[in-house]
């Protein structure tokens, strides 16, 4: 994908990747609820927390639920309909980092930029980055990372 494509772009996450995520999450829940009769503390958290997993695996498989776009002014990374923007004047760089083992896209906002002062250092510190991407959008990080710096060079400085 070139960065000089008409704007804005919206890039959608791998719905495979989320249904596969929850048959996990239903398989893991039956076998917790089967652990009841032998620990029931062990059985009802795991329930608890692979069934909370149902939910939200059901939620991101919803048309709209989760996407990236691509905008002149910036982008907008939306999650179970929670949308966030970032304008491009507020990012320094964009990288690729590997966590456990993924790529995941990261960046680095502006000095100017206000940002949660411990949020930041925790996340500099373990990641070196300050914010990142919760998906690839069906492109390889590599790949993202390469677009969104083209694009922040057209459009961020200004």
């Amino acid at each position: 994908m070139d960065a000089q494509t008409n704007l804005p772009i919206t890039l959608r996450p791998n719905r495979l990747r989320a249904f596969g995520a929850l048959c996990g999450s239903l398989c893991l829940t039956a076998l917790s609820i089967w652990m009841v009769a032998r620990d029931p503390l062990i059985g009802y958290l795991g329930a608890a927390f692979f069934g909370s997993a149902i939910l939200l695996s059901t939620i991101s498989l919803f048309p709209g639920s989760s996407y990236l776009q691509l905008t002149e002014d910036g982008f907008t990374i939306c999650s179970l309909f929670r949308k966030t923007t970032t304008r491009w004047t507020d990012v320094d760089r964009f990288s690729e980092i590997e966590i456990g083992y993924n790529y995941v896209v990261s960046w680095l906002y502006t000095k100017d930029h206000v940002v949660q002062e411990t949020g930041a250092r925790v996340s500099i510190t373990l990641a070196d980055s300050e914010a990142a991407l919760p998906d690839t959008y069906g492109m390889e990080a590599k790949e993202l990372v390469e677009l969104m710096n083209e694009l922040l060079e057209i459009h961020g400085r200004t």
